[in-house]
């Protein structure tokens, strides 16, 4: 019987690799923390850069911001050019709530690194000081958050 259940598993391992099928990739919805001090309103400042893996929405929950309020964009890589792929151009984000980002960047970011690199660019609305939080590339559809 153990015989037979090692062939049966080489055999579908065999018949995927034949078929040349790919595996899934999970959602990448670890929260990822950024802190930047001395933020002001008229600088954009970039998150680290992560595979987006999905076409979910992005997940981001503000903490700190001197204006309480920050300017957020989702961006990626189209034909090798940084580009911003939020639907609405620009979202304002209350600090203390988390939210699910309206974009397009799986689906319009280049995947020349075998995958789709993704970060935000952000400032504070007015003031200057430190903008901190956490945000994820994938969100889960789950959750209490504004759909923004």
């Amino acid at each position: 019987m153990k015989k037979f259940r090692v062939a049966c598993i080489g055999m579908i391992l065999a018949a995927a690799l034949a078929l040349n099928v790919t595996p899934v990739l999970a959602a990448n919805t670890t929260d990822k923390p950024y802190r930047y001090t001395s933020v002001g309103g008229l600088n954009w400042h970039d998150t680290t850069h992560y595979e987006k893996t999905n076409t979910s929405k992005v997940y981001v929950k503000p903490d700190t911001s001197p204006s309480k309020r920050t300017n957020v964009q989702t961006y990626c890589y189209v034909s090798g050019k940084a580009t911003n792929k939020t639907a609405s151009g620009t979202v304002t984000l209350r600090n203390g709530h988390a939210y699910g980002i309206t974009n397009t960047v799986y689906e319009k970011g280049d995947r020349s690194n075998g995958h789709v690199e993704m970060w935000l660019k952000m400032r504070a609305t007015s003031g200057t000081g430190l903008v901190s939080g956490n945000w994820s590339p994938d969100w889960t559809g789950k959750g209490d958050v504004a759909i923004v």
